[in-house]
């Protein structure tokens, strides 16, 4: 019989490892685009530095799920790459120079170790969760307290710097986040043991060729999966200089961008009653609306006020359409191999979606520079697409399992 004390100090483990996880980022992510430019880089140039996340999206988490789910424990290989990823981000802010195509080297090097992180995290957190469709999103939660935690510590520092000059950018976020990416690597290899679990009998092709890949709502999942990460982009490489031209400081900006985490924590403690009671075509539809209506309230040329306002929109999709869609394909994929079956959709969303999502942003605004409002009426136009996607072509049923019972045994 299971000891109860051991579940719980799994549990505690899980939470404060996606703490750390999502704090490392928090830190110095949101702050990325001023700081770049403040540097003096291009809008373009900005675009391309921010596709280097789903480039690396693209490329490493499928490789390295792969790894985890036949050759690496995922506690072990989450604590190398995050290891090696923190010494990457530590020679960004040592990095004196603005050249576009440097620094697009050295972020494609970070992302390449980091980005399988947030898949591999979501296997291990799963795989010793009894029930991951109601336990998981009380977790995840953790990473969004984090999240802030790490935003809040950096707006508190640009606070105490708010009257030096602007120029420069601030290489101090990516202490911040190097010595949070440290202690992510430590506290991952200190997890309970996630030894690989796929044979040569059940492998992952096998399961893509007799399931997922015949699954009319998986695959559906998935394009708007990759539609979405096409408008995401906009907030991180947009809103922040957009808050900046209305009249906000530097640290204002961090400090209202932090706004989505708290209602993305709400959305997380209610996400698996709103599964139950919705499904999950219900839960991502309405992510996706919160998408709309945050980009539209911006491309009709709200003021400041109602721009800050609806900064809370952006955490409840994440809750609903981000989250649910990641415990939607850990209940599609079979137990051996959902380390590669989330490393793929993390691939098609992060990575094909928001690199293309990425250079979108960057040649809007480059396309309308004066025009910093009309920008979002395209990323509400292809969320409204996508929404009614859901609305007419998914409609999975209740408790998903794999097509394929035979390939997916009951033995944890």
């Amino acid at each position: 019989m299971t000891d109860p004390s051991d579940g719980r100090d799994v549990r505690r483990s899980l939470c404060l490892l996606l703490a750390m996880l999502y704090g490392s980022q928090g830190a110095w992510y949101p702050a990325l685009s001023l700081h770049l430019k403040s540097l003096g880089v291009s809008p373009r140039a900005t675009g391309w530095i921010f596709s280097t996340l789903p480039m690396a999206a693209i490329a490493a988490p499928l490789v390295l799920g792969r790894l985890a789910d036949r050759r690496i424990a995922a506690e072990r290989l989450l604590a190398c790459t995050y290891l090696v990823g923190a010494t990457v981000l530590l020679s960004v802010s040592a990095y004196p120079g603005q050249d576009a195509a440097v620094l697009t080297c050295i972020f494609l090097l970070y992302w390449l170790f980091v980005a399988p992180g947030y898949s591999i995290s979501n296997t291990i957190a799963m795989r010793h969760l009894e029930d991951p469709r109601t336990e998981f999103a009380g977790i995840r939660l953790w990473g969004s307290v984090g999240w802030m935690t790490g935003s809040y510590f950096v707006a508190a520092f640009l606070f105490l710097r708010s009257g030096t000059a602007a120029t420069g950018g601030i290489p101090q976020i990516f202490y911040v986040g190097a010595s949070l990416t440290v202690l992510t690597a430590w506290l991952s290899s200190r997890l309970p043991q996630s030894r690989p679990m796929e044979t040569r009998r059940v492998g992952f092709l096998k399961v893509l060729k007799t399931g997922l890949l015949q699954d009319r709502d998986f695959l559906t999942y998935l394009l708007v999966g990759v539609g979405v990460g096409l408008t995401t982009p906009f907030v991180f490489q947009l809103i922040p200089a957009l808050l900046e031209s209305r009249g906000l400081s530097r640290p204002w900006v961090l400090s209202a961008m932090t706004l989505a985490q708290i209602p993305e924590v709400f959305a997380l403690l209610v996400l698996p009653t709103l599964i139950r009671r919705m499904g999950y075509r219900g839960a991502l539809i309405l992510g996706v609306l919160c998408w709309v209506l945050r980009y539209g309230v911006i491309a009709a040329g709200a003021s400041l006020f109602w721009i800050v306002a609806t900064i809370p929109l952006q955490g409840l999709a994440i809750g609903f359409f981000t989250i649910g869609g990641q415990v939607y394909v850990d209940e599609k994929a079979p137990r051996e191999s959902r380390a590669s079956v989330q490393a793929l959709q993390v691939m098609c969303t992060s990575g094909v979606g928001c690199f293309l999502g990425s250079l979108l942003a960057g040649e809007s605004q480059a396309l309308w520079p004066d025009r910093p409002d009309f920008v979002f009426l395209v990323p509400c136009l292809i969320d409204l697409a996508l929404a009614l996607v859901l609305l007419l072509g998914f409609h999975p049923s209740g408790h998903e399992r794999p097509t394929d019972l035979s390939l997916a045994p009951s033995a944890r």
